[in-house]
């Protein structure tokens, strides 16, 4: 990390899910309402804990929100969707140029449907009524 920067930690922990893959990644996104964003994906180890790292050149002047979902899911998506998230107020940078915020606990709900949602799916056919016509 570079000197006089900002950063942000947000541990991620689904050490706890029965059916985890480590292969697994997820996307994390942070955000604030001036519009201004960053995301990553992270991919975890075999013990099922990661970290995603964000870097400011100053203190969030307003508060953050930190949302976690699918590797695949775009920024749009995770913004707008029920997924996991935190808020991150501006008042924790008084002060301090790292912020660690407490472990998102991906449970296993959640694991399940994100390893659900980055399947892709192809429906061929043609759509026609009793009579046969389209």
């Amino acid at each position: 990390m570079a000197e006089n920067r900002f950063v942000l930690r947000v541990p991620l922990d689904a050490s706890r899910v029965p059916d985890f893959s480590p292969e697994g990644a997820v996307r994390v996104l942070a955000w604030s309402k001036e519009g201004g964003s960053q995301q990553q994906v992270v991919r975890f180890g075999g013990t099922g804990k990661a970290a995603a790292n964000f870097e400011f050149e100053s203190a969030p002047e307003e508060s953050l929100r930190i949302a976690v979902g699918p590797e695949n899911a775009s920024a749009f998506e995770l913004q707008r969707l029920q997924t996991l998230a935190v808020n991150v107020p501006a008042a924790v940078w008084t002060g301090a140029s790292e912020v660690t915020v407490p472990a998102v606990e991906i449970s296993t709900w959640h694991w399940w449907w994100w390893q659900h949602w980055r399947q892709s799916f192809r429906i061929t056919g043609r759509v026609v009524n009793a009579r046969g016509v389209p």
